[in-house]
């Protein structure tokens, strides 16, 4: 069975880290784009890479219908992994109203 935690995929899992860093990939991406970065994090650092749904491992569980639906869901599969030592990295890029470029 497909759940949310089947969501965090944990290439180099570590037992009581330092820190554990949730991994977002950019909205057409997959986390085997950011799979090849977890070689480089310290060996004390786990880190989960987030999948979203519709992408293996999570090819089974349903792609919601709108983006809070889809954002409740990656939100519960992030809290499920969640401890005191954890962070949050992803691609994200903020422009001020009108900006180009």
């Amino acid at each position: 069975m497909t759940t949310a935690l089947s969501a965090v995929v944990r290439p180099r899992p570590v037992d009581d880290p330092a820190l554990r860093l949730l991994v977002l990939h950019h909205a057409v991406g997959s986390r085997l784009a950011r799979t090849r970065r977890v070689p480089h994090f310290p060996d004390d650092a786990d880190g989960c890479l987030v999948e979203t749904p519709g992408r293996d491992p999570m090819s089974t569980m349903p792609v919601p219908g709108n983006a809070t639906d889809l954002g409740a869901q990656l939100l519960t599969a992030c809290v499920l992994c969640w401890t005191r030592h954890s962070s949050c990295w992803g691609v994200t890029e903020i422009r001020a109203k009108g900006a180009t470029g």
